[in-house]
């Protein structure tokens, strides 16, 4: 939560910060045993998303697996800025990830607003 956080304060200031912070984080992140939240994800991929910063390309391996995963508990926001991400970084999401996410963006379509 701390990096995802860190990441996305960054971002919102407009902050680039140096690359070996970058790498540092992302490699945190990578090698964590703790599970990742779909918020967390979403909100770790916008900020490097936002940031245009090079990706660590094992956390987005498992980012992306964890997110197929957790689908069925991202909120609207957390869908949204995920694919956002993955489009902005020009990732393959893979067609699982899609999938379970087209299938939860249904389950929860009454939900989304103009932000998501």
């Amino acid at each position: 939560q701390a990096i995802a956080s860190s990441l996305w304060a960054l971002a919102t200031l407009k902050i680039v910060p140096p690359p070996a912070l970058l790498v540092a984080l992302q490699t945190t992140a990578a090698v964590t045993h703790q599970p990742w939240r779909p918020q967390g994800i979403a909100i770790t991929l916008w900020s490097l998303a936002s940031l245009d910063a090079e990706l660590i390309p094992i956390l987005v391996r498992r980012m992306l697996s964890e997110a197929a995963l957790q689908a069925d508990s991202f909120s609207p926001q957390a869908v949204a800025n995920l694919l956002w991400a993955t489009a902005t970084l020009r990732l393959d999401p893979g067609r699982e990830l899609v999938r379970v996410l087209t299938l939860r963006s249904v389950q929860c379509a009454g939900e989304f607003n103009a932000q998501s």
